[in-house]
């Protein structure tokens, strides 16, 4: 009896241990760690009015984290600012959305964290940060709220897909980036959220309606037409360019027979003929799928002014063009499991091209959240009414700040 006490009391020692650790691991706090400023093009700074100007809205972006984080624990925290002001050779992003609005160039603060765990009854902390709160002033395209940009136009609009509203308090959108990784992710399905504060009530974004991108999609068409004549026609004259070259070197190889040349220039004129007919069957398989377009053009006005879910990538034929209408309402997943998406452009309207670029005409909050915990309650935090309002308060220039009522 004594000898099955003491294990019990060994045991319950044990577990008080690892109660302990798990105890501290989320309860441990620690000063902020800030890392120099981060210039994606390190040659490309800021002049120093410029600087100072950008810093001032740093400071208030730094001071709504920091009220944003009172009493955080359970990871250690770091945070950097960070500028993107090369809008030429910068990167794509910054490129496009120079492109679409004028701005050149934007900046950002990331608020970094590094989770504390336990193994063998010790604390560590994480060697890498899966997880942030990224503010970003004046681009749209940093952060997982748009996706396939710079590939597509509609009507010589750069068009792209931008993850489907959940909702809008006043000028705040609300996004909800949904990923349902298994059949058991359940209570972490949502995986980033982001926030979208406007400097007025004018969108951001305007959608595209499906006659619009029927439309285009007849443009689309023909170009596909031209291309791929274009293709398979040059193949089809380089192969026999190449072909007559082995034949020339194998005419010297010791084992050429007339009788194997012969055999290689019907198997050559067979795979030529294939390919052939498969430029024969473009026009036809085009003209087939410019039917299709057409039919569906005449759809009523409810289904044709209705917003187009992603992009058309397959090869213009009227099986698969259909298809792609028929599948168009069909999702195969719920709203809960993953976000959807709509095609969109940058409303034209809502930036001002004469501000610099310093002057913040929207703001993002992106929670990066994958799964931790303490990222589930900061979601809640800045879900409350007026949480926005100091970054708010940044794009109103000097105006009374919205009051957000749920």
């Amino acid at each position: 009896m004594k000898i099955i006490a003491l294990l019990s009391a060994l045991l319950i020692i044990q577990h008080s241990i690892g109660q302990d650790c798990e105890t501290n691991a989320k309860n441990k706090a620690e000063p902020w760690d800030r890392s120099p400023n981060m210039y994606a093009t390190p040659q490309v700074k800021p002049s120093p009015g410029e600087a100072a100007k950008m810093k001032i809205n740093f400071d208030k972006v730094d001071s709504w984290v920091r009220s944003v984080l009172t009493g955080f624990t359970g990871a250690k925290v770091g945070y950097s600012n960070e500028y993107f002001l090369d809008y030429i050779n910068g990167g794509e992003l910054i490129r496009y959305f120079y492109q679409a609005t004028g701005i050149k160039g934007h900046y950002g603060s990331t608020t970094r964290f590094w989770a504390y765990y336990c193994q063998n009854n010790k604390l560590y902390t994480e060697g890498e940060a899966g997880h942030w709160i990224y503010v970003n002033f004046n681009n749209v395209f940093f952060s997982e709220l748009a996706q396939d940009i710079g590939v597509y136009t509609v009507n010589g609009k750069m068009v792209f897909r931008v993850l489907e509203k959940t909702h809008s308090e006043g000028r705040v959108d609300y996004y909800d980036l949904r990923k349902k990784m298994n059949v058991n992710d359940t209570l972490y399905t949502s995986k980033h959220d982001i926030f979208l504060i406007r400097n007025s009530d004018k969108s951001v974004f305007i959608t595209i309606t499906r006659k619009e991108y029927l439309e285009q999609m007849l443009k689309d068409a023909e170009t596909y037409r031209a291309k791929a004549k274009e293709l398979q026609t040059r193949s089809y004259e380089e192969g026999a360019k190449n072909f007559e070259r082995e034949m020339k070197a194998y005419k010297l190889d010791k084992l050429y027979t007339p009788e194997k040349e012969a055999k290689r220039r019907k198997w050559f004129e067979e795979d030529q003929a294939m390919r052939d007919k498969v430029i024969k069957r473009i026009d036809p398989d085009v003209d087939a799928s410019l039917d299709v377009i057409n039919q569906y053009l005449q759809k009523p006005d409810e289904w044709l002014s209705r917003t187009v879910r992603s992009f058309y990538s397959d090869s213009y034929t009227g099986m698969a063009v259909k298809h792609y209408f028929e599948y168009l309402d069909n999702f195969k997943e719920s709203k809960e499991d993953y976000t959807r998406s709509e095609i969109a452009y940058i409303n034209p309207d809502y930036f001002n091209k004469t501000l610099s670029r310093d002057v913040p005409q929207l703001v993002i909050v992106e929670l990066v959240k994958n799964g931790y915990w303490f990222m589930y309650k900061l979601s809640d935090k800045v879900k409350q009414p007026d949480a926005f309002a100091p970054l708010m308060a940044m794009l109103n220039a000097g105006k009374p700040t919205p009051t957000v009522t749920k």
